[in-house]
């Protein structure tokens, strides 16, 4: 099968393979009037023009088109906002080991805001908003259990404190 370039909305695509334009005819990703060129021809063509995609146009008339997708859509994989990922781990360490939860937990919402405002600022660049969501939880959930494990330490402390001052009063 020959490779295919295209060009969809001014964004050059390829090589792509024949089948895999005809499927983008089908979903509406490529239309009638997009160009593309493949090895042999002269110059980068209207799609509907050539012999091999003509007959997928016709078919594809018949098909509604995908809602929710662009006619430029290509998947493209977000990397996570930086701090979505120290969110949640800060927070499930705070979480397993209580001494530290007060501080990590804090940390964690820290690089939850830090990571959602990367994501609101730049959607189409960034992700994670799951990894944040578990960041918030977690750390939330750690500070408390932080709180209750200094709260019990103090306790202590003061127990000790009194009993062995106390004892030395005798």
């Amino acid at each position: 099968m020959s490779q295919w370039n295209c060009a969809i909305n001014g964004q050059k695509y390829g090589p792509v393979s024949e089948e895999d334009l005809k499927q983008w005819i089908e979903q509406k990703r490529l239309s009638p009037s997009d160009m593309v060129w493949t090895d042999g021809m002269a110059e980068w063509q209207k799609a509907e023009s050539v012999p091999a995609f003509s007959a997928c146009f016709a078919a594809a008339s018949n098909v509604p088109p995908i809602s929710g997708i662009p006619s430029n859509y290509a998947a493209v994989a977000q990397e996570n906002a930086p701090g979505a990922v120290a969110s949640m781990v800060c927070g499930i360490v705070g979480c397993m080991v209580p001494c530290t939860g007060l501080i990590l937990g804090i940390i964690a919402l820290n690089n939850y805001k830090k990571a959602m405002a990367s994501i609101h600022r730049f959607p189409q660049k960034y992700g994670g908003e799951g990894l944040c969501t578990a960041g918030k939880v977690t750390g939330i959930i750690a500070i408390v259990m932080g709180s209750l494990a200094v709260l019990y330490f103090l306790f202590i402390f003061i127990i000790f404190a009194s009993v062995g001052g106390a004892a030395g009063m005798r």
